[in-house]
């Protein structure tokens, strides 16, 4: 629940809100914070509807991570504040990429500084 508190403020700032949809950077179609799965072109939802879809979608991000994480991560090297940054990881670049990415490598091999200095990374889209 901590973990959801910390993520959902988290990537809805990086990310910022549109109600309507646009292309992103690199052509893809979002909307509200984020969201590509069923985005289309002139849809528009309310500021509610785009809040709903990102608790559900940073859980389902969150719950399809965990499993990248060894049980000594998930036990010792992932608290709340970790675990959201790696969250929104997952939420920006897909789990498999950042299950699989150096960040994740690192902390389950107990690098905490060296993952979180690869998360850092992650910061581009379409190389900008």
């Amino acid at each position: 629940a901590r973990a959801l508190a910390l993520a959902v403020p988290l990537i809805a700032k990086w990310e910022g809100k549109r109600n309507a949809a646009y292309q992103d950077l690199v052509g893809v179609w979002t909307i509200c914070y984020g969201h590509t799965r069923t985005a289309r072109p002139d849809m528009v939802l309310s500021d509610a509807d785009c809040e709903a879809l990102l608790r559900a979608e940073v859980l389902e991000y969150r719950a399809r991570l965990l499993p990248h994480f060894s049980a000594e991560t998930r036990a010792r090297r992932l608290p709340p504040p970790r675990d959201a940054a790696f969250t929104s990881l997952a939420f920006n670049v897909g789990v498999a990429a950042a299950g699989r990415s150096t960040a994740t490598r690192r902390l389950n091999e107990g690098d905490v500084p060296g993952a979180c200095e690869a998360l850092t990374w992650w910061n581009k889209a379409g190389g900008r």
